[in-house]
C-alpha cells in the first residue's frame, strides 16, 4: 500500500512523505507504537485512527476527529483507494502500490524485427498445409474453444523425442528494472586531480555536517577562482544554470547543500549538508532526527526507488523527473 502524508497547508507533490507499507492493519497517531507516527501535529492524539487494509478498499476506525473527503466520520467507515483522510492538520491518502514503468521515447517504441526460428517456420508450413474446413469463420470461435489443428500430413516428419527446446527470442532494446532495489554503493578513491582539493573533499565527505571543514573548502575554492562552486559549498541560493555549468553531479553529491524533497518531520535538518555521512557510500547519509536514510539522487529513476524503500530524497538540480503512466498522484511535480 502506497501512503502519502502531508500538511493541509501543503500540496501532496511538494511536501508529502510517501511510505510503502505491507500490513493488514495500520495505526496513525502521535504515540511511538503507531505504524505511522505524526509528531508535528498537536491536533492528532496518541492513537488517532486504525486502518484495516483489504484487497480493493480499506476500513477506517476513528479514535479522534477524522474526516473522509471532507465529511466527519464517527464510526467504522469503508473507504475507496484514493480517498482523502484528514486528522487534525494532517492529510493521509492510501493507494495501491504502482509498478515503475519508464516512458520510452518515440524511436524506442518501434517494435524491433527479430529473426524467426526455423522451428517456427516449420509450424507455419504445417498450418498452411492444413487450411480450416469450408465455411469456417473466426466469428464462430468462442473464448472457450479454438480451431483444432488436424494431424500432421504424412510428408511432414514429426519432431524426434528429446529434441532441444525452442530457443527463446529476447526482445532487443533497453532493459527496464523490474524491482526497485538499492543502487550500488559509491565510494570513489580519487575525488580531484589536485592533491589539496582531494584532501579537502575527503574531509568534507567524511564530515559533511562540519561547518568549519565546509568553510575551509569554500575559501580554498574562492582563492583559486572557483566562485560558483564556493557559493554552492556555502549553501548560497543559485540558479540551476550556473550550478550545472560550473560543477558536476558527482561533485555536488559531496559538497552541495541541496534541500530535501519529501521529509516533513519536525526538527529535520532539511539540507543534504547537515546529514551524517555513511562510511561506505558517498550518496547516502543518515538523518539524526528520525534515523532515516537520505539518498542523493542523480538519475531520473532514483527518486521512485528511494521513496519505495522509505528513504528521504534529495534531488540533484540536473534531474528532470518523468513519472510513469501508472502514477495516480494528483498535483504536477515541481520543476527543480
Amino acid at each position: 500500500m502506497l501512503i502519502s502524508i502531508y500538511n493541509v497547508d501543503d500540496t501532496e507533490r511538494v511536501r508529502a512523505r510517501r511510505l510503502t507499507i505491507a500490513a493488514p492493519r495500520i495505526t496513525i497517531g502521535r504515540d511511538a507504537s503507531c505504524t505511522i507516527v505524526v509528531g508535528d501535529d498537536d491536533r492528532v492524539i496518541d492513537h488517532h485512527l486504525e486502518i484495516d487494509v483489504r484487497a480493493s478498499d480499506f476500513v477506517v476506525t476513528p479514535r479522534g476527529t477524522t474526516s473522509v473527503n471532507g465529511t466527519v466520520i464517527t464510526g467504522r467507515t469503508t473507504c475507496a483507494l484514493g480517498d482523502t483522510l484528514q486528522l487534525g492538520n494532517t492529510v493521509v491518502k492510501l493507494r495501491a502500490e504502482q509498478k515503475l514503468v519508464k516512458t520510452l521515447s518515440r524511436h524506442e517504441r518501434r517494435t524491433p524485427v527479430h529473426p524467426v526460428p526455423a522451428t517456427l517456420c516449420e509450424d507455419v508450413a504445417v498450418m498452411e498445409s492444413n487450411p480450416p474446413p469450408p465455411g469456417w469463420s473466426p466469428d464462430e470461435v468462442t473464448p472457450q474453444e479454438s480451431y483444432p489443428i488436424p494431424p500432421s500430413p504424412p510428408n511432414v516428419r514429426p519432431m524426434p523425442p528429446g529434441n532441444p527446446p525452442m530457443p527463446q527470442v529476447r526482445p532487443q532494446g533497453p532493459y527496464l528494472p523490474t524491482q526497485l532495489v538499492a543502487p550500488a554503493k559509491i565510494l570513489r578513491a580519487r575525488l580531484s586531480a589536485d592533491d589539496a582539493e582531494h584532501a579537502l573533499l575527503v574531509t568534507l565527505r567524511a564530515k559533511p555536517d562540519d561547518v568549519g571543514a565546509r568553510m575551509v573548502y569554500a575559501d580554498w575554492l574562492e582563492d583559486h577562482g572557483f566562485l560558483v562552486r564556493a557559493q554552492i559549498t556555502r549553501g548560497d541560493e543559485l540558479a540551476a544554470g550556473p550550478m550545472l555549468d560550473e560543477s558536476t553531479a558527482e561533485w555536488r553529491a559531496i559538497a552541495a547543500c541541496t534541500p530535501v524533497y519529501d521529509c516533513t518531520q519536525t526538527g529535520c535538518p532539511r539540507r543534504w549538508s547537515r546529514f551524517a555521512a555513511v562510511a561506505d557510500d558517498e550518496r547516502l547519509r543518515t538523518c539524526s532526527t528520525c534515523a532515516r536514510a537520505v539518498r542523493y539522487c542523480l538519475h531520473t529513476l532514483d527518486p521512485q526507488g528511494a521513496m519505495s524503500r522509505g528513504e528521504v530524497v534529495v534531488l540533484d538540480p540536473a534531474i528532470d523527473l518523468d513519472i510513469d503512466a501508472g502514477d495516480t498522484l494528483d498535483d504536477p511535480l515541481p520543476r527543480r
